[in-house]
């Protein structure tokens, strides 16, 4: 399991993206994407802007989503570790609200959090 960026060269939101999940675990993988190639890329990582995160979980691919996505699950890092720490019973409310600003399955929040903090 591991965290994969697409991206886009000089973009600030790609930048942002790429500086907060370094930060946190150095071994996420980087893709430069030139923005000579990035309508080419856009249609492969099947994502309609710069950055996009993935989570590589065997040969799937899940779409985490682009900087306000990854900022918002960062932030919710304590609350992604009581959900993914727990029964499932537990937080429901919590996954909710997660959940629907993210449209990611309690699985693969918990999958997220585990890739990036190496659990």
């Amino acid at each position: 399991m591991s965290i994969k960026v697409y991206a886009l060269e000089d973009c600030p939101f790609s930048i942002a993206t790429v500086n907060l999940l370094k930060q946190i675990n150095p071994n996420v993988e980087i893709v430069k994407v030139k923005r000579s190639e990035k309508d080419e890329v856009k249609k492969l990582i099947d994502h309609p802007t710069f950055p996009c995160t993935k989570l590589i979980l065997n040969d799937n691919n899940v779409n985490i989503g682009g900087n306000d996505i990854i900022e918002f699950l960062v932030n919710s890092s304590s609350d992604l570790q009581k959900i993914c720490s727990s029964d499932k019973s537990d937080f429901k409310l919590l996954v909710a609200k997660i959940s629907v600003k993210t449209k990611l399955s309690r699985r693969n929040l918990c999958n997220f959090y585990n890739a990036l903090f190496n659990k």
